[in-house]
């Protein structure tokens, strides 16, 4: 599972079905950059909010990450010849964090992953980024943490059902691929006296249950641009206790909704390019605010839609 949301598109039909030429040792290097525009918080109900001003900030981190596989319980049928294990570790770095994650994931046929990891993290603040902080609802604003001093931690489980017309339809332009994920984790911001915080720039967590869901469609195709395609992105708490007093005036369990077009474009085969627009459901208040720090004191009332940021995604295949 992602840590925080950034760019929601990682994808796996660059090679839909596995062959025994894949190299088991997988190097590479992934450089995100996302720019958001702003958009001024909005009281009421449900609405759609448009941009009032054409910039916000800058976001960006890279993540390094060495994969090993190892070959299992393979047949002779395309569905299962590429049947696996594969052990993965990254680093991921942003202006205000450092994040390593350990996965395994067990892939039985060719349209069916199973995954299980920890993703963890810590950070520190640079003047307005803000990489770790806790609410303080004395003071209805979040408080600094000292750097290191707490570490994000999330244990996850994830299940991948994958699919490709062209596995059963063989043809260079019949290639429209699917992909719907589920995780469940725990999240816990380690060393914080808070029951809400902030990491890598994102408030408003919570220790607690928490789910993903990730729904792709799209249409693959044997030119430089490879793919276009829809990615749907859902997450949020189990329970709205997570929050504590909190729980029912900023709906605790409120689903965050991330929807985008999203365009591959495959430079060769070491390096390919991402880019996507991505719209944002996030909670409305009936009170007005300006900033995002005092949410948490505020009374939940909707769901406020927006254009949130687009981005471009790098990602360097060192073999």
């Amino acid at each position: 599972m992602k840590i925080l949301r950034l760019l929601p598109f990682v994808l796996c039909f660059s090679s839909f079905l596995l062959t025994a030429e894949e190299n088991r040792l997988s190097l590479s290097l992934t450089t995100d950059v996302a720019y958001h525009t702003k958009t001024y918080y909005e009281a009421g109900d449900s609405h759609f909010a448009a941009p009032d001003e054409p910039f916000r900030i800058i976001k960006a981190r890279t993540t390094f990450a060495a994969s090993y596989k190892i070959p299992v319980l393979t047949g002779e049928s395309p569905l299962f010849a590429g049947n696996n294990i594969t052990f993965t570790g990254k680093v991921m770095l942003t202006p205000v964090s450092l994040a390593p994650t350990l996965s395994v994931t067990f892939s039985p046929a060719a349209f069916f992953d199973l995954e299980a990891g920890i993703d963890s993290g810590s950070g520190w603040n640079i003047g307005m980024l803000k990489g770790l902080r806790q609410y303080n609802p004395a003071k209805k604003t979040y408080d600094d943490i000292t750097s290191f001093s707490a570490w994000y931690i999330q244990p996850y489980v994830k299940a991948t059902i994958k699919f490709d017309v062209g596995a059963l339809w063989p043809g260079d332009w019949h290639h429209i691929v699917g992909l719907a994920s589920f995780g469940v984790g725990y999240q816990s911001l380690v060393g914080a006296s808070q029951k809400i915080w902030e990491f890598q720039t994102y408030a408003g967590h919570a220790d607690g249950m928490v789910y993903a869901q990730y729904y792709v469609i799209g249409y693959q195709m044997p030119i430089k641009l490879s793919m276009i395609a829809m990615t749907f992105d859902f997450t949020g708490h189990f329970f709205a206790s997570d929050y504590g007093e909190f729980a029912d005036s900023f709906c605790g369990d409120f689903m965050t909704k991330e929807i985008g077009p999203m365009f591959e474009i495959t430079l060769n085969k070491k390096n390919i390019l991402y880019a996507g627009i991505f719209f944002l459901a996030r909670r409305s208040f009936k009170e007005e605010h300006t900033e995002e720090e005092v949410e948490p004191s505020l009374t939940y009332s909707g769901t406020e839609w927006l254009w949130d940021y687009s981005a471009v995604r790098w990602v360097h295949y060192f073999n």
